[in-house]
């Protein structure tokens, strides 16, 4: 049986860490609109099938002190969370996560973090409607052994999320909007990803099955790394995104595959499928033009189909890298009939003619539908195909 733990202002519990202290697995938090900070708001979670709900607006968890050191952190960097988790299958639905950037050693610190290791313990986060920013990254979620990565049977959901972490200038390349350990799944829907400074990804996963649905990636010009890495190959969907890659990247990479596997476990799946993408790359002078997909290893299947891909000079694959099956693609320098390119509005309009009608169906692929359902807004919209056939892009007109 459900109970329901109510922390706010004249409510049973005054902080979040009395609530959990007090809840059982399946209970529910719920936590009152405004600002939690500090100690009242950070949480060592160590009971199993907990959810947390913000009630009446977003509940905000903010860390605003130097020398941060809530819920137990201690020295090791990968334990750094200002809600930490050392359970499974936690829920946060409508919760925001901040820190202010005032500490310079607060460094590799995330909204949400699972510390895994512990005997039965494999993680599993859903968040929907959340918002994290000001923090070094998001959410982290994995286990690390001696320098090794264990496979944990568990997924991260998100759904409706923004991330805007902008890393820390001593964790240059090491701080993600979101990092997922090698897992078995994560699934990311209708989230923005945006605001990354120090070279680290917009998004990196492990995890062993990847649905990247109609998301919108965005590197501000900033001087992120990859929008999406997806680092140990795996079976990969990207469907439907809008992704912008500015003049100031610090990787030519958008869609990273199967770059690192050394030391971290390797998926049996090599197969990733991009498709109804709309991307726009510009060029940064000091770096190698922007690369749509680089497959890093020989993989069994590595796909683009359907994508609007806009770039003075980018490339659609690495050259001397794994080949890129390209299918219904369109490549071009020039507007081809957006609402507004300049406001990142990358609906079509009626004069976008390479791009409406000139897809083709995308098939199934090990049971999943690749056809794109929806399309990313504030809310998601369901997408539906008008006309002689699909349109080419994240949008149909």
């Amino acid at each position: 049986m459900t109970h329901i733990l109510q922390v706010g202002s004249g409510k049973a519990y005054s902080a979040v860490q009395a609530a959990v202290n007090a809840a059982v697995s399946g209970d529910e938090i719920q936590i009152d609109a405004g600002e939690w900070l500090d100690e009242l708001g950070t949480c060592y979670i160590n009971k199993p099938n907990l959810a947390f709900r913000g009630i009446g607006g977003r509940a905000h968890i903010r860390w605003t002190r130097n020398q941060v050191n809530p819920t137990g952190w201690g020295s090791d960097r990968a334990h750094k969370g200002l809600w930490l988790q050392e359970e499974n299958n936690t829920t946060l639905d409508n919760i925001e996560f901040s820190m202010d950037q005032n500490d310079i050693y607060a460094t590799n610190i995330y909204g949400f973090v699972f510390n895994g290791g512990l005997a039965g313990k494999v993680g599993g986060v859903t968040a929907r409607d959340c918002y994290f920013h000001g923090t070094n990254g998001g959410i982290k979620n994995g286990y690390t052994s001696a320098g090794v990565s264990i496979y944990l049977p568990s997924d991260v959901i998100l759904e409706n999320c923004e991330f805007s972490c902008p890393g820390h200038i001593g964790d240059s390349g090491q701080d993600h909007n979101i990092y997922v350990g090698w897992c078995r799944m994560l699934k990311t829907s209708g989230c923005y990803y945006h605001g990354v400074t120090y070279a680290g990804h917009l998004l990196k996963s492990r995890a062993e099955f990847n649905y990247i649905l109609h998301n919108r990636f965005d590197d501000e010009d900033l001087a992120a790394s990859a929008c999406v890495s997806l680092e140990n190959g795996g079976y990969c969907y990207v469907i439907g995104n809008t992704i912008y890659k500015g003049t100031a990247y610090d990787s030519h990479n958008i869609i990273s595959f199967a770059q690192d596997f050394s030391g971290h476990g390797w998926n049996t799946g090599r197969e990733l499928y991009a498709i109804n993408n709309t991307v726009i790359a510009k060029r940064n002078a000091a770096k190698s033009p922007a690369t749509f997909i680089v497959a890093h290893v020989d993989s069994s299947v590595v796909m683009a189909e359907n994508n609007l891909y806009i770039t003075p000079d980018g490339l659609w694959e690495d050259v001397g890298k794994h080949a890129v099956a390209l299918t219904t693609n369109l490549k071009q320098a020039a507007d081809p009939g957006f609402v507004n390119i300049n406001t990142k509005d990358y609906h079509l309009t009626s004069g976008a003619t390479g791009a409406v009608d000139q897809g083709a169906l995308p098939a199934m692929n090990h049971g999943f539908i690749c056809v794109p359902t929806h399309e990313y807004g504030i809310p998601p919209t369901v997408r539906m195909v008008k006309g002689a056939g699909i349109d080419i892009g994240a949008y149909e007109l």
